[in-house]
């Protein structure tokens, strides 16, 4: 799944995700779309932690994100 906006302070961005990563999985699940990820995301709590596989100009790499609760303005998938 790629990434094409990163809410600015929101958890990803302070886990360094960026503009055009591609999300291969979180937690070791795959993903393929926004709504796969927000599905994996909604299993969680706020303040939980998850690992995100993301490839990025050819380079895989994991990056932790803490979790926090999701503004209302932004969908849910």
């Amino acid at each position: 799944m790629q990434v094409t906006s990163v809410y600015p302070d929101g958890p990803a961005d302070r886990a360094g995700v960026q503009v055009d990563d591609l999300v291969e999985s979180i937690d070791g699940r795959p993903v393929t779309s926004l709504a796969e990820l927000l599905t994996e995301v909604d299993r969680h709590t706020p303040t939980d932690s998850v690992t995100l596989s993301i490839l990025r100009s050819s380079t895989r790499g994991d990056v932790t994100v803490q979790l926090a609760e999701r503004p209302a303005t932004l969908a849910a998938g």
